[in-house]
């Protein structure tokens, strides 16, 4: 039934929601405060420019790494990595571990001021075993 809990939220995306224990221990409460997660949540413009995306990907073979490198392009400054996955679901269906296992492999993704930054020059040294320590 959560499809039709989600009809009552106002927020676009990124809605902080809770559900509360009731007396019936097979039913809970909705709680919505009118929050939203500025890691997650996507304005409309960004929304409709990665379903163009989606579109794209949909039509030929894209990897996943390159999903994730455009859209770090997007993010000249860099982007933390719950907005970095949001979007990339959005784009394709993605697990977080695979996600991390890009970001950590590959010497073109680095890690600094705790945001994910896509290095255009670095791109040609390829994967790195070593470059792991992201992992835990």
């Amino acid at each position: 039934g959560f499809f039709y809990v989600y009809l009552e939220i106002a927020a676009e995306s990124g809605a902080v929601f809770t559900l509360e224990k009731t007396d019936d221990p097979a039913e809970y409460r909705f709680v919505y405060n009118n929050e939203t997660d500025t890691d997650v949540f996507v304005n409309q413009n960004r929304l409709d420019d990665l379903l163009a995306y989606r579109d794209e990907v949909e039509r030929g073979p894209v990897s996943t790494y390159d999903i994730i490198r455009s859209i770090l392009e997007h993010y000249h400054k860099g982007t933390h990595f719950l907005t970095l996955l949001t979007e990339v679901n959005i784009v394709r269906r993605t697990p977080r571990r695979l996600v991390a296992s890009i970001l950590s492999g590959y010497t073109a993704f680095d890690h600094r001021a705790n945001r994910w930054i896509f290095d255009q020059k670095r791109e040609i040294e390829g994967f790195d075993k070593k470059k792991n320590r992201y992992l835990s």
